[in-house]
């Protein structure tokens, strides 16, 4: 896989309106109030001058393969996700991300750049709903490359690559479903 890979319409019609009226009628959020720990920031903003934390985010989580905790009772709605997804990978954790409208965001601000796992993995994230609040890549050489949340898309890239969310100023959320995957 090239550094990232970007697939539109990446389930059927109707599974992907099915997942968006689950995530806003049925899923349970839970306050998360950041996407980095806050050692992290400090650190991270004297490179990335853009970055804007302490964000309002939600969370629901669905499966963490490498915990003792049992999956979602709603992980039956990221199933024809998981069916469409490469069979050569393993789970290392799926969750969602709510973050709603925030008008005091920039378009050129992002969230905190991180990776998802230490392991070799894979990052994959669906967007649920359509939205604005660009994820943005840090490749190298300072390349920056930012993706537009656009309904029943899934953007693939290597999990060692920086990455971030942005809040949207328009939409009234952006809903993301991410994925890790550890190669076998």
């Amino acid at each position: 896989m090239k550094e990232y890979k970007i697939i539109d319409n990446f389930l059927s019609e109707k599974d992907a309106n099915e997942i968006e009226k689950y995530f806003i009628e049925y899923l349970p959020w839970f306050y998360l109030g950041h996407t980095c720990e806050e050692d992290e920031i400090f650190r991270l903003k004297q490179k990335y001058e853009n970055m804007k934390e302490f964000v309002n985010q939600f969370s629901h989580n669905f499966m963490y393969q490498y915990d003792t905790l049992p999956p979602s009772e709603h992980s039956h709605i990221i199933k024809a996700i998981l069916d469409k997804m490469d069979k050569r990978f393993k789970i290392l954790r799926i969750k969602s991300n709510l973050i709603p409208k925030d008008t005091s965001f920039k378009d050129y601000e992002h969230h905190c750049p991180h990776t998802d796992n230490d392991a070799d993995h894979v990052t994959a994230i669906y967007y649920v709903n359509p939205s604005d609040g660009d994820t943005f890549l840090f490749l190298k050489e300072d390349n920056t490359i930012r993706v537009s949340p656009v309904k029943n898309r899934l953007l693939i890239f290597e999990g060692n690559i920086l990455h971030a969310g942005a809040s949207p100023r328009q939409n009234q959320c952006r809903m993301v479903i991410n994925l890790n995957f550890k190669k076998i």
